[in-house]
């Protein structure tokens, strides 16, 4: 196991359908691959190969006995809300740990194998951050080739080997740029292309992105707003116009690949939710409070762009869990209740209580649900109704940190300890 350190610092049917649905995951993932660094197998970043909560995974068992899936390994790790990426034979998250030789905590990374868990290498980010809902780093590394990127709640950015945690570059945003640490921590995950790092710099009014070469960490670009520290930029494969989506103070805006701006639309500060890009051409966001949820047409081949907003409904306020969608539906937590509501017209289909305020993914035509106190649960994902598969309690505390999946395995994590259940062959 090595480490490195940088100075401390203080303060997610009919034949037909099934064929549409692969075309559409098809195109989806050729869109993102040309352009987005992460062609990856497996669930290289946050929310998933497509940045959408989804996976294209099939014959999984969502249906078990009562003893559960398979446990295949259990491991400890230390506090963090950090998604499990995987990509081949290792896995990545970010977790909190005493220093070497002192009781003192820091930040890492760490890669572990995907095997048996056990750790692999770990990367100091920085000095631990402490808050009254949890300690520990917030934000999701990205897997892209042989290199990996991954942020502390203090702002250390950094791009390392992914086979051996060797430093690439990193850069201490707070001195270079003057951020300031949000109230939760750094919670902004960065996200890659073929040629860019983007990153958000929380606090920073009038340059508050910045876009890093990826193989030097030299400046590309510093320009818009802060988005306020929550909100992840996603890339949304627009159809022949692929676009970072982001949050700009109060604006939803889509980047060119270049940095460029190429639209905007009205929307609240210190959303928390992912955008969801719902095929081929709209975009649903959500946030809570007596916020709700809105959902945009953008055509990208238009000069200039100009988003339509079709419908604004308060029946689905994401927190900081985001949906999914699939066949017409958007499927996720409105706070604290788990409902599916029509991507036409935002009308509610179903609800089901239970679950606190949980977290899911999609794969194989089912919702991956994680309860905020370690139960899964798998539900068809129908719009007819409510249909629970099977339950499980897989873990146990606070658990915020939603799956994740690759190649028929499904990883959970709370602030003590990280599971692998085996899901990858129906009975």
């Amino acid at each position: 196991m090595t480490s490195r350190s940088v100075p401390s610092r203080s303060p997610a049917f009919s034949y037909p359908t099934l064929l549409r649905r692969a075309s559409i995951l098809l195109l989806l993932n050729i869109a993102i691959s040309a352009q987005a660094a992460s062609p990856e197998r497996g669930w290289p970043a946050f929310r998933g190969p497509s940045h959408n909560g989804s996976s294209p995974e099939r014959n999984l068992n969502a249906q078990w006995a009562e003893k559960g899936p398979e446990v295949l390994w259990k491991m400890p790790v230390g506090a963090g809300f950090s998604e499990i990426v995987i990509a081949g034979d290792a896995f990545y998250t970010l977790f909190s740990a005493p220093e070497e030789g002192s009781d003192k905590k820091s930040e890492f990374v760490g890669a572990f194998a995907v095997k048996n868990g056990k750790e692999l290498w770990r990367v100091r980010l920085g000095e631990e951050f402490v808050n009254q809902f949890g300690n520990g780093p917030r934000a999701t590394p990205f897997i892209s080739g042989d290199r990996i990127v991954a942020v502390g709640s203090y702002g250390n950015l950094f791009s390392l080997d992914r086979a051996t945690g060797k430093v690439h570059w990193s850069v201490d945003l707070q001195e270079k740029f003057g951020t300031t640490t949000p109230r939760f921590g750094v919670c902004v995950s960065p996200i890659m292309t073929e040629k860019a790092v983007l990153m958000e710099l929380s606090g920073v009014k009038d340059k508050g992105y910045v876009a890093f070469d990826r193989e030097t960490g030299s400046v590309l670009w510093q320009k818009y707003s802060s988005g306020n520290g929550y909100m992840s930029p996603i890339l949304a494969p627009f159809a022949g116009n692929p676009q970072w989506v982001l949050l700009t103070g109060g604006k939803l805006t889509g980047l060119h690949l270049d940095g460029t701006q190429a639209w905007d639309a009205e929307w609240v500060p210190n959303s928390i939710a992912h955008p969801l890009f719902v095929p081929p051409d709209k975009l649903f966001v959500s946030a809570a409070g007596d916020v709700g949820a809105a959902m945009f047409q953008i055509d990208a081949k238009a000069d200039p762009i100009a988003p339509r907003e079709l419908w604004r409904s308060r029946s689905m306020k994401n927190h900081f869990s985001s949906s999914v969608t699939q066949d017409g539906h958007i499927y996720g937590f409105d706070n604290a209740t788990l409902k599916c509501i029509s991507t036409e017209s935002g009308e509610q289909k179903w609800a089901k209580r239970g679950f606190g305020k949980g977290t899911l993914i999609l794969a194989d035509d089912c919702l991956w649900v994680l309860s905020d106190r370690g139960k899964l649960t798998t539900v068809a994902a129908t719009p007819e109704a409510y249909r629970e598969h099977a339950a499980y309690q897989a873990l146990k505390g606070k658990c915020w940190t939603a799956p994740s999946l690759a190649e028929g395995k499904l990883y959970l994590r709370n602030h003590e300890e990280m599971i692998c259940l085996g899901i990858g062959s129906k009975p």
